[in-house]
């Protein structure tokens, strides 16, 4: 669900104080779109846009399970399949990894911990 190697190679590569920066605001980021797709029916072109965007954040910052979803999904959306897509388990997904992120990122990297 998460992938701890590339958050802490993340964090070496910005710097532990860029890193915590870099974690709020993928999580501002997403919990936004996320409350969009929540409050709205999005359309194809609208799914194909959110779901590129949110793969490639999740990717960015290891949270694979949740980004191999948005990744199926965007092809759902890029083939015309929006009726396959699944929101609530997409939504799920996230907020299972955002739980366990916050939960267990004391022990692998410096995001959570105490300043």
């Amino acid at each position: 669900m998460i992938d701890w190697t590339s958050i802490k190679q993340l964090e070496s590569d910005v710097g532990a104080g860029e890193f915590k920066n870099v974690v709020a605001l993928f999580l501002d980021e997403v919990d936004s779109e996320i409350e969009t797709l929540r409050s709205s029916v999005p359309t194809s072109d609208i799914l194909k846009s959110k779901m590129h965007f949110l793969k490639g954040s999740s990717m960015y910052l290891g949270f694979t399970a949740f980004g191999d979803l948005c990744a199926k999904n965007e092809a759902l959306a890029e083939s015309g399949s929006v009726a396959e897509i699944d929101l609530d388990r997409l939504i799920a997904i996230y907020e299972q990894s955002r739980i366990r992120f916050i939960d267990e990122a004391p022990k692998y990297c410096s995001f959570g911990a105490a300043a």
